[in-house]
């Protein structure tokens, strides 16, 4: 095993493994499937490694029967092109478990601000579209609150 995949390669699969029995413990017994047949071909096709893990990389015994599924799929070739949802949704049935992995891990929220207003100060100004607060009402109070902060009101009755 090459030292410098070795190590961060084997920590990869233990945390896989620990979040696999997670993910074995909440699924139902009745969802368990078979691999099939057109799914494996597809393994065939596919050319680069995965993670750092070849065939010839040795890999920590699994504990149990249940991590099949992992072993079957750290097994296989992978192919850096491959679009990851569609992949895992075209064989969640020979990898039912992992396939619900990724799906937790891959989604990706969205959200519909522009990162430009998302990350804009001009939200924090007073406008009438943004508050209910007529104008004359919010400069009152903004006023009021700039004279706190200093302290306008205590050099007033200073005089």
């Amino acid at each position: 095993m090459d030292e410098d995949k070795g190590e961060p390669t084997t920590n990869a699969i233990a945390v896989l493994r620990e979040q696999f029995s997670f993910y074995l413990s909440q699924k139902p017994q009745s969802q368990a499937s078979l691999p099939s047949t057109s799914s494996r071909e597809y393994f065939r096709q596919l050319k680069k490694c995965r993670i750092g893990v070849t065939a010839e990389t040795t890999l920590p015994p699994s504990p149990s029967p249940d991590f099949a599924e992992i072993e079957r799929y750290l097994a296989l070739p992978c192919d850096e092109n491959v679009e990851a949802l569609l992949w895992w949704q075209a064989h969640s049935t020979e990898f039912p478990v992992l396939s619900l992995m990724a799906k937790d891990y891959l989604a990706i929220q969205s959200t519909s601000v522009a990162c430009e207003q998302a990350f804009s100060v001009a939200g924090n100004t007073i406008t009438k579209v943004r508050n209910r607060l007529c104008p004359e009402t919010a400069r009152a109070s903004l006023c009021t609150k700039s004279w706190i902060e200093n302290n306008i009101g205590e050099q007033i009755r200073l005089k």
